[in-house]
């Protein structure tokens, strides 16, 4: 596990230790833990958009690299594939 992503737990579990403790809160453990996960599933649901985004820019810079490889290597042999 990374650096950043156990941090990312830790401080996760002390919100949630920090929430169920607070005795001014007047929401239940459920809503509680409701309410925590629905903030863990969005920022969750914005890195899956992150890294699918990031894949589909590396997809499109290896096809240009291929093409470009695939070009030089067709005027290398005279156009013969």
């Amino acid at each position: 596990m990374s650096g950043s992503r156990k941090l990312s737990v830790k401080a996760s579990i002390e919100r949630y230790k920090k929430a169920s403790s607070d005795s001014s809160n007047g929401g239940s453990t459920s809503e509680i833990n409701a309410q925590h996960y629905q903030q863990e599933s969005a920022k969750l649901r914005v890195q899956i958009s992150n890294l699918q985004n990031h894949n589909r820019q590396d997809l499109k810079n290896l096809l240009g690299l291929y093409e470009l490889i695939s070009a030089k290597e067709a005027v290398i042999n005279g156009g013969a594939d």
